[in-house]
């Protein structure tokens, strides 16, 4: 069984692949072949720990060589398909207006349904405007 999401016709999100084991459970692998990559390597638990009680379990302090995943950033980190480095060439570079925008705007009111659409840069960005509408003095976020 094959689980596939897909952003638009040209632009693949996730491709999971479901394999079942000899022992009866799963496995879900990525679908990809990567053709951009970074050796990296998993730190003993111990370096790890100690790492994250020195930077006061601010993740925000940790080195890079002492993280294994990096889930804090969205700053592009993980590897890229063909396509997406083939669209990062061939897209056009202005900021708001350009066919390739439009072609977003789009694919997310297909897709989602929404009938606005505020792109942003990077997820920080939309976090900041969220909490600008939304958080108010006093409020709890959790």
């Amino acid at each position: 069984m094959i689980l596939l999401f897909v952003f638009d016709k040209n632009f693949l999100v996730l491709n999971i692949i479901k394999v079942k084991s000899r022992d009866g459970g799963f496995l879900y692998v990525d679908g990809y072949r990567v053709r951009v990559f970074e050796k990296i390597s998993l730190p003993p638990l111990e370096r790890r720990l100690k790492a994250i009680r020195e930077a006061g379990w601010n993740t925000f302090l940790l080195k890079s060589e002492d993280v294994f995943l990096d889930m804090l950033t969205d700053s592009g980190v993980n590897a890229m398909s063909d396509k997406q480095l083939a669209s990062m060439i061939s897209a056009q570079d202005s900021y708001a207006g350009s066919k390739t925008f439009y072609e977003f705007v789009d694919a997310v009111k297909e897709v989602l349904g929404f009938e606005y659409v505020l792109p942003v840069h990077q997820g920080r960005a939309a976090e900041h405007i969220l909490s600008k509408v939304f958080v108010s003095p006093g409020s709890f976020v959790v």
